[in-house]
């Protein structure tokens, strides 16, 4: 499996990883990085409500006001 490859069986509250967890970590990670939404749910294949209703919490204040604003911050 290429999970155990690479040494990522479990994590650290000992629950095993799927390769369904590295759909997560995506959209947690692009998020955090400040990829807008409507990217993040094409490339997942989803609607924006469901990454918003699952993600959205991953998006910082910040970078959602810069985005609304015409900002686009770079990090």
């Amino acid at each position: 499996m290429v999970l155990a490859l690479a040494g990522l069986v479990r994590n650290s509250a000992g629950h095993k990883f799927t390769l369904y967890s590295l759909r997560h970590f995506y959209a947690v990670q692009a998020l955090t990085k400040g990829i807008d939404i409507y990217t993040v749910a094409r490339n997942m294949g989803t609607s924006v409500k469901i990454i918003d209703d699952y993600y959205g919490r991953h998006a910082t204040p910040m970078q959602s006001a810069a985005k609304l604003g015409g900002r686009v911050r770079v990090v």
